[in-house]
């Protein structure tokens, strides 16, 4: 009797083991080495099941380092890799829990924001996003005028992620047309 608990008690101690050992490797897959944000797949699951799970829509942010291919040339890609990191930590710091950031891919991180449709709200997020990284650590160690450009959609429906990602990434191509280190918004 003694020696069925013990294999039982020893059973369940791997069984846990096994369980936290699974949800470390899931975290790890999960996570962007660099920013500590979550990784593109990861992103792209977790947006279409917050879509999925609310039916409606909310804001989703494309921000893009400014000048990136610079900050590579003239400081190595050590710095830059430091510029991807403080990107990171600087966007996690300004969401909310159930925010979704995520390291979309080279420079581009995404944001969703789900059920976030106030014009107002989301051009104070965006302006809140750029001044935070504008005076992240890396910068004020440079000496230099690093910054991002952000597109910003609001959209009131959940649609196909695809079509979402192209209509913000035209977005924020209209920023940097416009002169970088900005934001722009469509709403639809």
């Amino acid at each position: 009797m003694v020696l069925s608990m013990v294999i039982a008690t020893f059973r369940q101690i791997q069984n846990v083991a096994g369980y936290i050992d699974r949800l470390v490797l899931k975290k790890q897959r999960d996570t962007d080495v660099l920013s500590r944000t979550l990784s593109r797949v990861a992103l792209e699951t977790e947006i279409k099941a917050s879509l999925g799970d609310s039916g409606k829509g909310g804001c989703l942010m494309f921000v893009d380092i400014d000048n990136f291919k610079y900050i590579n040339d003239t400081y190595g890609h050590v710095v830059g890799d430091d510029f991807i990191i403080d990107t990171g930590r600087c966007l996690k710091m300004v969401c909310s829990i159930k925010d979704i950031v995520g390291r979309y891919g080279g420079d581009e991180f995404l944001l969703f924001f789900p059920d976030l449709y106030d014009k107002a709200v989301v051009e104070d997020k965006a302006k809140e996003i750029l001044l935070s990284v504008q005076t992240c650590g890396i910068a004020r160690q440079l000496k230099e005028s690093l910054s991002v450009s952000i597109g910003c959609l609001i959209f009131h429906s959940s649609e196909n992620l695809q079509g979402l990602l192209k209509q913000v990434d035209e977005v924020l191509y209209e920023a940097k047309n416009n002169g970088k280190n900005r934001f722009c918004l469509n709403e639809i």
